[in-house]
C-alpha cells in the first residue's frame, strides 16, 4: 500500500501523541502497514509550516515527526505537474500520487481537494477514513 501525507497530517501528528494523525504515522512507519511517499517539495513544505510561530510550543514534537518521515518515506521528483486544485499548493500531492501511483492521499483538510475522492486510482481520505479502512483489512 503507497499513501501520501498531507502536511496537516504531520503537524498533527506533532501536537498531541494522542492524536488520530499521530496513530496513521505510527502504523505507517513502526507496523509498517504501508509505504510513504514524500518529494523534495512536500519535505519543504513540512518544514516551512513547521517554523510557523502558532507551532512554536509544540515545533519540538513536530520537527520530530518531520524526521520521522525524511528516515523512512521513500523520496520522489514528480515528473509531471498537477494544475487541478484551486490552491496550486496542494496539486503537489497529487502530482507525487500521480507518480507513485499512490493508493491513498490522506489529508485532515480534504475540502482542498474540493469534490475529488478519487484521483487517477488514489483515494483521498481523512485520517479517520484510513483508520476505518485498515480495521476492515484487519491491519490495526
Amino acid at each position: 500500500m503507497k499513501v501520501v501525507l498531507d502536511t496537516n497530517i504531520i503537524i498533527a501528528s506533532g501536537w498531541q501523541s494522542e492524536s488520530i494523525c499521530r496513530k496513521v504515522i505510527d502504523l505507517i512507519f513502526y507496523n509498517k502497514i504501508a509505504q510513504c511517499y514524500i518529494s523534495p517539495e512536500i519535505l519543504d513544505e513540512y518544514t516551512e509550516i513547521a517554523k510557523d510561530r502558532k507551532f512554536r510550543h509544540n515545533r519540538r514534537n513536530i520537527e520530530r515527526q518531520i524526521r520521522r518521515v525524511k528516515r523512512n518515506a521513500i523520496s520522489i521528483e514528480p515528473t509531471t505537474t498537477i494544475r487541478l486544485l484551486s490552491d496550486p499548493d496542494d496539486n503537489k500531492f497529487l502530482g507525487l500520487a500521480r507518480e507513485i501511483e499512490a493508493d491513498y492521499v490522506i489529508s485532515g483538510d480534504i475540502e482542498a481537494f474540493g469534490d475529488l475522492q478519487i484521483f487517477e486510482g488514489t483515494h483521498i481520505v481523512t485520517a479517520a477514513e484510513f483508520i476505518n479502512i485498515l480495521e476492515a483489512l484487519n491491519l490495526t
